[in-house]
């Protein structure tokens, strides 16, 4: 572009009127204009090539609820990730299609804010649907939970190379029956093979009486219209949950994975007149395509979670 600017401002007015030599100016200061947003894009366009990485893919999903006693059910689930540099964008289950396991960042918007070899911390910002209870079995005459934006601050410690502790603090920010839940985990993972590797964990779920009351409570006007004894909670633990997964690299772009889960509903939330199975179970698999340099020729399985050791 300083070409453009510079041929100009040199351009020599000898056997020319001002006016044609201001003409020519112009139309090059002009052309120098259009030229520099192309420039920044194309800028822009190189730099997401080498920094940035996307997945999309499908998964599906065969789990009971604790809410009934219906046969479990399946469900599609739309699965994708958009990660630049510490900050990403993306649906449940992210850290498998773009190849990092055991990953606390959770769904929705994220922005790690340190890492190093061992410590990992940041902040989350996601939609939470709440509850529709007319299209839940079992719920029918309960009132709703209305959807609501949660912020979130995750932190996780690599105890050893293969064993990270994680927790996190999520926040109704709008003040909608969401209250807060807390969250600890432990995890683990290992290869399989050069191209695949499987992790399991368990983690404990606490939640405050805000929480629990939404989900969990029978407030008078929901015991009129279900006929359930009213039902008032405290804060306390929620859950406790158990969990293995793998992902696989099928090519350096296609990438299979799944997992399975049992949750385990504890204190108010398992005395609750709303719980029907105390236990629930789920089962998931999926395939996704992912894009990014950091892909190109990949061989050795999956990538480690940013700036962390490799299994």
């Amino acid at each position: 572009m300083s070409w453009l600017v510079e041929a100009a401002r040199l351009e020599p007015t000898m056997g020319r009127t001002p006016f044609r030599c201001a003409s020519v100016r112009t139309a090059t200061c002009c052309l120098a204009l259009v030229w520099a947003p192309a420039s920044r894009a194309a800028d822009l366009l190189a730099d997401l090539a080498a920094n940035a990485s996307l997945a999309l893919g499908v998964s599906t999903s065969l789990s009971s609820s604790t809410t009934s006693l219906s046969a479990p059910t399946v469900q599609p689930h739309a699965v994708w990730a958009f990660q630049y540099g510490r900050i990403r964008f993306s649906t449940g289950g992210a850290a498998a299609v773009l190849g990092i396991a055991q990953d606390p960042r959770g769904p929705g918007a994220s922005a790690e804010l340190f890492s190093n070899d061992q410590l990992r911390m940041g902040v989350a910002l996601r939609i939470d649907r709440g509850r529709n209870s007319a299209s839940i079995e079992g719920l029918e005459g309960m009132p709703d939970v209305p959807a609501t934006l949660r912020t979130r601050l995750y932190a996780s410690y690599a105890l050893t190379p293969r064993w990270t502790l994680a927790s996190s603090v999520s926040q109704d920010v709008l003040g909608r029956g969401g209250g807060t839940v807390a969250t600890a985990d432990i995890g683990y993972r290992a290869p399989l093979t050069l191209a695949a590797e499987w992790y399991a964990g368990t983690g404990l779920t606490w939640t405050d009486s805000r929480y629990m009351n939404s989900y969990y409570g029978v407030p008078p006007d929901g015991a009129a219209s279900t006929g359930l004894a009213a039902y008032a909670t405290g804060a306390g633990p929620t859950n406790l949950r158990a969990g293995v997964g793998f992902t696989a690299a099928l090519t350096s772009r296609w990438i299979l994975f799944g997992g399975a889960g049992v949750t385990r509903l504890l204190g108010y939330a398992a005395d609750s007149p709303l719980t029907k199975e105390r236990l629930a179970t789920a089962v998931s698999i999926g395939l996704a395509y992912r894009w990014g340099a950091q892909y190109d020729g990949l061989t050795s399985v999956l990538l480690p979670a940013p700036d962390a050791p490799a299994p």
